[in-house]
C-alpha cells in the first residue's frame, strides 16, 4: 500500500512540524504508514526520534545527496487524547435568525444531567472527560438545587450589555473546515475552555470573602468572573459548531 504523503516543506521539528505530524498520523489506523518529505536533511534524521517517543516507528528513509530528503513513519498503537473514542461527525447546532448561537441551543434539546459527578473535572459541555484527569470534589452536584428552565435565556441577558458571543462571532462562516481540521480546532477550543474555567473559578472563590469596604476589589473580582464567563461560552460554543460532540453528555461515575 503507497504511504500518504505529507510535504514539510520549511517546517522544522519544534517549529510546527510535530503539529502538522501529530494530525496526519491519528487520522491513519495502527500499522499505515505516512512518507514526510522535508528539504532539511537533519530534519529527517530527527524524525526517527520524534517518532520513537511519540510511540511510532520509522520503517524506511530516502536521504539523497541534495535532497529533497523522505522518512516513511509507521503510526504506533498509542491514542493521543486519553478518553472515550471520539465517534464521527454530527450535524451542527442550530442557528437562530441572523446566525445567532444561543445558549440555550448548546445542549440540543437534551436535559442537563439530574446528578453529576462530584469528582468531574473541568469537563466542558458536549466533552469526552479525560481518563485519569485530575478529579475535583464539588459540592453542588444535583441539579434541582441550581436549574431554572430559563437559565440559558437569563445567561444571554447578562451577555447583552457587553459583547455578545452569540450574535457578534460569525458563526456559520465556521463550519467548513475540512474534518481532520475541525477535530484540530475542536480539540484546541476544549483546552482553552478548560483552562477559563480555571481563570473563571478562582477570583470567583474570594468574592464571598472581600469586604465591602474594598468595593473596588469586589468590583473588578466581578467584572473579571463575567468576562472569563464570556470566554468560557466562546470556546465552547466554537468546539461544538462544526458537529464534534460527545454523542452523550458525562454521566456519573460507577465509583
Amino acid at each position: 500500500m503507497t504511504p500518504r504523503r505529507l510535504d514539510a516543506e520549511g517546517l522544522e521539528l519544534g517549529g510546527g512540524l510535530e503539529i502538522l505530524l501529530a494530525a496526519a498520523l491519528e487520522g491513519l489506523a495502527p500499522g499505515a504508514r505516512l512518507e514526510v518529505v522535508s528539504p532539511s536533511r537533519g530534519t529527517a534524521l530527527e524524525l526517527h526520534g520524534w517518532a520513537r517517543r511519540a510511540g511510532h516507528a520509522t520503517v524506511g528513509e530516502l536521504l539523497p545527496d541534495g535532497g529533497p530528503y523522505a522518512v516513511v513513519v509507521e503510526r504506533g498503537p498509542n491514542a493521543r487524547v486519553l478518553g472515550d473514542p471520539i465517534g464521527p461527525r454530527g450535524s451542527p447546532p442550530p442557528l437562530r435568525a441572523g446566525g445567532e448561537f444561543h445558549t440555550g441551543d448548546v445542549r440540543r434539546g437534551e436535559p442537563a444531567p439530574s446528578t453529576a459527578d462530584a469528582r468531574q473535572g473541568f469537563v466542558p459541555v458536549g466533552a469526552y472527560p479525560e481518563l485519569g484527569a485530575p478529579a475535583f470534589d464539588w459540592a453542588l452536584n444535583d441539579r434541582d438545587p441550581l436549574w431554572a428552565d430559563d437559565v440559558a435565556e437569563l445567561a444571554e441577558q447578562a451577555t447583552r450589555a457587553q459583547w455578545d458571543a452569540s450574535r457578534d462571532v460569525p458563526w456559520a462562516a465556521a463550519r467548513e473546515l475540512p474534518d481532520f481540521m475541525e477535530r484540530a480546532v475542536a480539540q484546541v477550543m476544549t483546552f482553552i475552555a478548560q483552562n477559563e474555567y480555571a481563570a473563571l473559578y478562582v477570583p470567583a472563590a474570594f468574592l464571598p470573602h472581600v469586604n465591602p469596604a474594598y468595593a473596588e476589589v469586589v468590583l473588578w473580582l466581578a467584572g473579571h468572573v463575567h468576562d472569563e464567563a464570556r470566554h468560557i461560552e466562546v470556546f465552547t460554543k466554537r468546539a461544538l459548531i462544526g458537529g464534534y460532540a460527545a454523542r452523550r453528555w458525562p454521566r456519573p461515575s460507577c465509583r
